[in-house]
This record gives structure tokens, sequence and C-alpha cells, in this order.
């Protein structure tokens, strides 16, 4: 039987992204509880009337701050729910009204619902946060971000109203930006993700709490890990817990970046103990607590599959569903690619770094390479599949992506290290890892070495391109390419301040961000840059690749500028990604030597 509940005029859009959105049955199967955009208030012009007269006119054309880059519709997101058999549908009540909440899940025995709010008014006490200095009164873009200011809440609902009880609110957290919250299977507690107090980077290492569900006491179960040695546990490295997280009632399964892999790691409540289920390649779909579980899997050569798990005996065995892996019809040449992971040993640096190398099928002295380093900063590429990197090694390119300093995954001290020295310690790595392999590989053409980077992966091409000769052209997505004047655009300036480390505006700050930036060593970049630009890009504004692009033509540097219309800072459509590799070989094809 199928039942169509109208919602229309009831709220705006529904969230169903992994931020804020949530869909949840109530334990009885009565009541739906999910995320949507509130309903704006009633506005009006000043040449506008409304019968009751209780609109004060003249504010239909402020302002109204978003949740940012791929959340410019999302203003307030709240809590909304429907009762199945009435097919009423009501908004949360007592909620503060600066609060957007997401996240949502039902307590176990129905009486009330759990949520993430996010505070955007003003921080007004002082925190450990050095960011608390600027007192930025914006309210700053989500995407990618794991530092916005939260806690975990609960709010009673009255079932036999069908409504819920207004100003029962009960705030469950105090440790900082919780998030993520899964209860237990037997209900008595919530696991939950949050970050340390201080972290002003956008993202980066998360502690595992467990709240206990009867006395609201929150618990330390994995901390933080300052300084690993490989193949050391490097800390929990993941944006949000999977749904279903239990493989059994009192172990937690999820998916983190372990240096240059994506593991499948198992945490005890009960001691804090971590097992590597799965060493690279590993996405939870869904998890029981029986012991079984779901997982996507995939490697730089190996198409994704899903592979089935059972846990017996403190051991699993896998099982792959069959033809999952074989979709494709190039399932068999993404085989033949090589896939290595090296470490890089740089003098007087103590931080783990790595970088991995994907190779053609049919190495030569003809095959070129491509230096394809993440953005971010503070992200990581793992060896998954990844399909713009087997395109670029099916014809005949080796792939080096580095894991610079600063990448997610090689625990706190390594991520830290790069704060104010952008541009540098992470350039200079690439250089190094650049080196390195062309020196382990010594048939590679070394007239045909290209970069490809976007977002903070352009950042360093463009630095790359003032002092990087052995490049021959670059292609930058969407760069930053002037952090002084990004600032003021962007839907994170905090990101400018953090990894510039200085939390003050003013004339020193903006020169220093000025001097960190590509732009300042304009007068020596003689590389070719091609620039592909998201014309709705509200993380890094068009403006940033269109005058430096502006620059180099003034300069008379080949250089060639493609803006895609609607697209924002991860370019999406299947036409632009496709116009976007095609232009990205020519280029790199027309400029080698």
């Amino acid at each position: 039987m199928v039942k169509v509940i109208s919602a229309v005029g009831k709220h705006k859009q529904v969230y169903t992204d992994i931020h804020f959105g949530s869909f949840q049955w109530s334990p009885d199967g009565q009541h739906l509880v999910y995320i949507a955009e509130q309903n704006p208030p009633k506005v009006l012009s000043f040449f506008e009337k409304e019968e009751s007269g209780k609109i004060e006119p003249g504010s239909k054309f402020e302002l109204q701050e978003s949740w940012g880059e791929a959340f410019a519709e999302s203003l307030k997101p709240r809590i909304f729910l429907v009762n199945v058999e009435t097919e009423d549908i009501w908004e949360a009540k007592g909620i503060p009204d600066h609060y957007s909440t997401g996240q949502v899940q039902w307590s176990p025995d129905g009486k009330g619902v759990v949520f993430v709010g996010w505070n955007t008014a003003p921080q007004q006490e002082p925190t450990k946060s050095k960011l608390h200095n600027l007192k930025l009164k914006k309210k700053l873009g989500i995407i990618y971000c794991t530092n916005r200011d939260s806690a975990l809440y609960y709010l009673a609902i009255d079932e036999t109203k069908g409504t819920n009880t207004s100003n029962n609110i009960v705030k469950l957290t105090s440790v900082a930006r919780a998030r993520s919250p899964r209860f237990t299977p037997d209900g008595k507690k919530i696991v939950f993700l949050s970050p340390l107090d201080d972290m002003d980077t956008h993202s980066g290492p998360s502690r595992l709490f467990v709240l206990d569900w009867e006395t609201k006491q929150s618990k330390l179960i994995t901390d933080i890990v300052s300084s690993p040695k490989t193949p050391q546990f490097p800390g929990i490295f993941t944006d949000i817990l999977p749904r279903s997280c239990f493989i059994d009632p009192s172990k937690v399964v999820l998916h983190s970046s372990y240096y240059s892999s994506s593991a499948l790691l198992c945490i005890s409540l009960e001691n804090g103990n971590v097992e590597v289920l799965l060493q690279n390649g590993a996405q939870v779909l869904d998890a029981s607590p029986s012991g079984k579980l779901l997982i996507s899997h995939s490697l730089s050569n190996q198409l994704p599959s899903i592979k089935i798990g059972r846990v017996e005996k403190d051991k699993i065995e896998w099982r792959t569903v069959d033809g999952s892996s074989k979709m494709l019809p190039v399932s068999s040449k993404i085989e033949e690619l090589a896939l290595q992971v090296f470490p890089l040993t740089i003098p007087d640096v103590p931080h783990p770094i790595e970088y991995f190398l994907i190779s053609p099928p049919n190495t030569s002295k003809s095959s070129g390479l491509i230096l394809f380093p993440h953005g971010g900063p503070h992200t990581c590429s793992d060896t998954n599949f990844f399909p713009l990197r087997a395109f670029f090694g099916l014809l005949n390119y080796h792939v080096l992506v580095v894991n610079y300093r600063g990448s997610n995954g090689f625990g706190l001290d390594a991520l830290n290290s790069l704060l104010g020295h952008i541009g540098e310690h992470d350039v200079n790595d690439c250089v190094d890892a650049l080196t390195d392999v062309l020196k382990k590989f010594p048939d590679i053409d070394k007239d045909k070495i290209f970069y490809y980077g976007g977002s903070h992966g352009g950042f360093m091409g463009c630095h790359l391109a003032s002092k990087e000769k052995r490049i021959r052209a670059i292609a930058l997505y969407n760069p930053v390419t002037n952090i002084a004047s990004m600032t003021s655009t962007t839907d994170i300036p905090d990101w400018c301040y953090t990894e510039c480390d200085v939390f003050e505006y003013s004339a020193s700050a903006v020169q220093k961000m000025f001097s960190l930036s590509p732009v300042s060593a304009l007068e020596n970049i003689r590389t070719p840059i091609l620039f592909v630009l998201g014309e709705k890009d509200l993380r890094v504004p068009p403006h940033q690749g269109i005058h430096l692009h502006q620059l180099l033509k003034e300069r008379g540097i080949p250089t060639r500028l493609l803006i895609y219309p609607g697209e924002g800072h991860a370019i999406e459509k299947p036409e632009h990604l496709a116009d976007v590799w095609i232009n990205t070989i020519l280029w790199f094809q027309q400029h080698a030597q």
C-alpha cells in the first residue's frame, strides 16, 4: 500500500544531505520525523499592503544569510513531523529561532527526538578557538566543514496531542561541535563525534564519545592522536558516522582516512580498542548488530564492488556481490593500471608524508605524468577508485597523488604544521614527491609533466606555475589565487585567517595573506594555465580565477578560461565534467614539448 501525504505549503525543500538530512520512523510506526526548510516569514516592501496591518514594511530586500556553498537556498533547516494516520504535518516548536537543526532521530521510547543544533547567533563567551578573536558575525558555510558551532539536543514530543511540548528542549552535550548522534542497539547510549574545542581548521580529527541516555553524562572513547608512526592508528578522520554503525551491541564500525587509505575501523565502546577490519578502499553502507556488514570497496585500479561481511570468532569473512564491479566496459582496462604507495622522507620534517602513483597499463618512455594533489587542504586523497585519475591513467599518463603536510589521516600535529605555511610546506612536498618519483621511474617522459588541481589544489598549482619549471602546463578548477581579496567574498572567511595563521583584520594580516597567495609571485609565472570555474561557486568565487587569467593575458602568458553555468565549487553535471576532462587533456597535449 502506498500513501501520499502532501506537504505543499507546510515547508520548502526537504533535506537529504549528510549535514542536515534525516528521515526516521517513530518506534510505533505512526510518525515520521525529517528535516525541511522553514517557510520564510512574510515580508513587505514599502509599496505593498497586508490586510492585518501586523507586518512592518521595508524588510523585503534585507539580506538573509544562507549556509553557503551547495546550500545557497538553505536559511533555516528545521524539524518537521508527520502523523501518518491523520496526515498532519507540523514543525517542531520550542527550538530557539537562531538555531538550524539536522541529523534528527527518535529516542528509543518514541517520546522525543535527538538532533544536532547549529547555533548561528554570534558567540558571546570566550572560547579556546583563536577564531573567536575575529568576532565573525557571518553565517559560515557548512559543506566540508566540521568546525561549526553545534551540540546535541533532546526535544520532547507529546504524542497524545500530536504536537511537541513547547520549550521542552534539553542540551545533551557540553563538548565542542558535537555531531552524528547514533543510539546503541539497546537504546541506552548515544555515540557521537566531536573535534577538539580549539580546532579552527575546517576539517580534522574527531573524538568518539558515548553518552549515557539515563544520566546524560558523556564519556570519551577514542581521543585525538597527535603524532602517529606509520602504520599506527592516526585518529578518526571522518565527517559523519554511518546511519547504521553497530556491528555488535558494543562495537562501532566506520570508514576513516588512514594515511593514504580509507580504512574500515571497528571501535569497542567498552575499552576504546581500535581494530582495522579492512586496510583500504572501504566505505560503510550498512551494518547490523548481529555481525553483518555491507560496504562498498574499490581501489584506484578496481571499480567499486559491493561486499558483504560476517564477523565470526573475531574474524570477518567477505563475499563480493556477483557482477557489482563489472558494470562498465572498461573494467578490464582499469584493472591493468598499477597502484603503488610510497612514504616520502624529508630532512628535518618529523611528520609522515605519503604519495601514491597510478601507472598506465603499458609504461614506456612516452608516458607522461600528471601531478594531482587534493584540495582542502585538510582532506585526504585515498587509494579508492576516482574516475578522473583512471581517465588520465588510461590515456598513458602516470598520476602522482600527494598527501602533503596538512592532509587528514596523518595525525593532528602533521595537520596543524601547515597553518601559516600554505604555499610553502604543501608546495614543497609536491615538488619533493615529483623529484622522488622521477628518480624511481626514470623512463617517465620529462617533456610531458603536467599539473591538475582544484580549490587549494589550484592554489598550489598557481604557486608551482611560478617556481617549478619541470611542469609544462597546468589545469586548475576553482583555484584560490588571492586570499586577501577572498576574505570578503567566500562563504568561509575563517578559512582564510586560519590557514594564514592570522586572527585579526589589519594591514599586516592582509599583507601576510597576500604574500602567501600565488598572485604575489605573478611576475614569475611562465607556465600555461587553463582555468576551469563554476559560475555559482560560493566557496572560491570565480573572480579568483578570472582575475589571474586576465593578469596572465596582459603579460602574454598562454591561458584559457572555461566557466560553467549553474555550477558551484564542485562541477557535477555530466556534460560539464566531460568537457572539463577533454579540454584538460587537449591543453596538456598542446603544451607538451
